[in-house]
């Protein structure tokens, strides 16, 4: 017996690949042999269950805490400065635009008084461009025409007066014969030239005073005049150069008499110029008020109407940033809804980074947090029921009416936000109670019911055994 099993080994160390193949196939058999022999002695056991009639339905569980569906801060929108009034108190109930706190507005109030008064001026300015004048207007500058026509009638009428009282009463008594046709010059001249030239000058001015005397009560009168005093400023300009070289020396004249000339040309040179500055003003009146006429019988122009209306445009804007800044002092309630907190007292300076109060909507809602598998299970408008930690006997319905389009990864996990709307206001309910919601993702009703313990598993199916008894 053991030379044959040293004959075994022999040829196993001889044949080592053949007898490796040899003894795996043995444990094969052995392995096989061995589980028909105990699975013989296996008692098969089932799990019965009844078959009921019911519904099925899909929860999706989550927690989070109640919100307001709207909570706003309110902040100082301009400068800032000391709180001068507050209008309401924590918690009170307010009403979309009601007023909160008024920050000290009076420079801004100002700045919208100016402003609304600036703008009805270029309102007004622009209207009577765009209108025109009115009948009582053009009646008024029809009669500051007429009159400004007397007033240079008048002015001419007095410069022939100053003109004959300045020539016939002053200075001709230095002329021999000076109303005839050959006046002459008593005083003595530098040239003959200038006594000729004088003397002509003389006679000239006797038949302008003569030609405009007889033109007094007509439309020649001003032109007439005009000429007159223009000849006489000439003249007495030349007999202003006479008289000023006058010498006791050589003219025969004593100092005296001299100066008594130099006197008398003197005035009467001012009394012309006088007189000349007196029809100009007169001249110019009437061009004025007839200029203002034109004005206002003529339509207006295109660059005056861009012009007015650029200067209202600007008073509207002006306006509406002076309302703005005005606006910006007074803190008012963006909706309906509760003053939720109130942070300042009066006489505080607050600016743009004071939160003054906070307002939220009357309104709550359920905000939990579902991961990306939870979420995709739901939808807009599914119901909920919700329950609260610090109510344990309150039970709400609600149901889905907003979900995260955008998730947030923390810690490789995706969370989608979900807001649950309540289907009924409980006053018992606090913004920041802990909530959990119980989402109804799906639900089938009138469905044949069965325990999956009493089911069979395969890797592609479940299968279900029906017993007859």
């Amino acid at each position: 017996m053991k030379n044959k099993f040293r004959k075994i080994g022999a040829w196993m160390g001889n044949h080592k690949v053949a007898s490796t193949f040899i003894i795996v196939v043995v444990i094969i058999v052995a392995y096989f042999a061995y589980g028909l022999i105990k699975g013989s002695s296996i008692v098969t056991t089932y799990q019965t269950a009844k078959v009921r009639k019911g519904n099925i339905v899909l929860s999706i569980s989550g927690t989070g805490q109640v919100e307001a569906d709207n909570q706003v801060d309110l902040k100082v929108k301009g400068t800032g400065g000391p709180v001068t009034n507050l209008k309401v108190t924590q918690g009170q109930m307010v009403e979309a635009g009601q007023i909160i706190a008024v920050i000290d507005d009076r420079s801004l109030y100002a700045s919208l008084v100016q402003a609304r008064a600036s703008l009805g001026s270029a309102k007004a300015n622009y209207q009577k461009l765009v209108n025109g004048a009115t009948v009582q207007d053009v009646q008024i500058s029809k009669t500051s025409v007429d009159t400004a026509k007397v007033s240079l009638n008048s002015a001419a009428r007095d410069a022939y007066l100053k003109v004959e009282d300045a020539v016939r009463n002053k200075i001709d008594v230095l002329f021999k014969n000076p109303e005839t046709v050959n006046p002459l010059i008593i005083v003595r001249t530098q040239t003959d030239a200038m006594a000729n030239d004088i003397n002509t000058s003389r006679l000239v001015l006797s038949e302008k005073l003569n030609n405009t005397k007889a033109d007094l009560s007509t439309d020649k009168l001003v032109t007439d005049v005009g000429d007159l005093l223009d000849s006489s400023k000439t003249f007495m300009d030349k007999l202003g150069l006479i008289v000023n070289v006058l010498s006791a020396n050589n003219t025969g004249l004593t100092q005296a008499q001299i100066d008594n000339y130099r006197a008398t040309v003197n005035s009467a040179s001012q009394e012309i110029s006088s007189t000349i500055d007196s029809l100009v003003s007169a001249k110019s009146s009437l061009e004025s008020a007839n200029n203002n006429l034109n004005l206002k019988v003529a339509p207006p122009r295109s660059e005056d109407v861009t012009s007015a209306q650029s200067q209202l445009d600007s008073a509207e804007a002006s306006l509406l940033n002076a309302q703005n800044n005005y606006d910006d002092s007074i803190i008012k309630a963006p909706f309906a809804g509760q003053v939720a907190a109130l942070n300042v007292s009066l006489g505080d300076v607050v600016d743009s980074s004071t939160v003054v109060a906070s307002v939220i909507t009357k309104e709550k809602i359920a905000k939990i947090s579902l991961n990306e598998i939870d979420t995709a299970k739901i939808a807009l408008g599914d119901k909920v029921k919700l329950s609260f930690d610090a109510l344990p006997n309150l039970s709400l319905d609600g149901q889905v009416v907003q979900i995260d389009n955008i998730g947030t990864v923390a810690q490789g996990v995706v969370s989608y936000v979900v807001k649950i709307s309540f289907n009924t206001d409980d006053q018992r309910i606090k913004v920041g109670m802990s909530v959990s919601s119980a989402i109804i993702g799906d639900e089938r009703t009138g469905v044949l019911i069965v325990p999956s313990s009493a089911t069979s598993s395969y890797p592609s199916s479940r299968t279900l055994e029906l017993n007859n008894e």
